[in-house]
């Protein structure tokens, strides 16, 4: 999606949150946990608001149980950083673009990178089979500071991805490279 596409489809606050609903990100609908009355959401307020006669202090946040849930941005910044994330972007280059302290950019960056792994399923599994290509390599996992100095003990992981629309990998850890291996 590129930055005028972007802005295009999130002109404003509003407009992102209702793409939200509609993409089923937010509850389409909430219960009062007292009257157990279906709340009304108030888009502008990013609440929803029970519909009895004493609702006095019962609204809810429409963010919660989602990813938005716990930041007091706006979405259209939230999803603003996360267009820049997906593309690659470093947090001084996100920072610049977007106004945030560095700070924030990393703590969302974490955020980003957590949901991902947590939605990654840990399965045992044979990949490729017949008519489908795996390809398999090794790598060693490690770092140098700054780049610099001797060679730095690490983790070999062969790696092996199948080149179908499904993607599906596997991660191995080795312990050296050795053809019997």
């Amino acid at each position: 999606l590129s930055e005028s596409e972007f802005n295009k489809l999130f002109q404003n606050e509003e407009e992102c949150i209702q793409y939200l609903f509609e993409k089923n990100i937010f509850y389409n609908s909430y219960q009062c946990k007292i009257c157990k009355q279906t709340m009304i959401p108030m888009i502008k307020r990013s609440v929803f608001r029970c519909k009895s006669e004493n609702r006095k202090n019962r609204e809810y946040s429409i963010r919660k149980g989602t990813f938005f849930f716990g930041s007091n941005m706006k979405c259209i910044g939230i999803l603003r950083i996360a267009r820049y994330w997906l593309g690659g972007a470093s947090v001084t280059t996100t920072t610049k673009l977007t106004d945030h302290s560095s700070q924030t950019i990393s703590n969302f960056y974490k955020h980003f990178r957590n949901l991902i792994s947590q939605s990654i399923d840990d399965v045992d599994q044979i990949i490729g089979g017949n008519s489908i290509i795996a390809e398999i390599d090794e790598t060693k996992l490690g770092k140098r500071k700054y780049h610099r100095g001797h060679r730095v003990d690490g983790v070999w992981v062969l790696a092996g991805i199948e080149r179908t629309i499904q993607k599906k990998i596997f991660l191995k850890v080795v312990e050296d490279r050795i053809a019997k291996t």
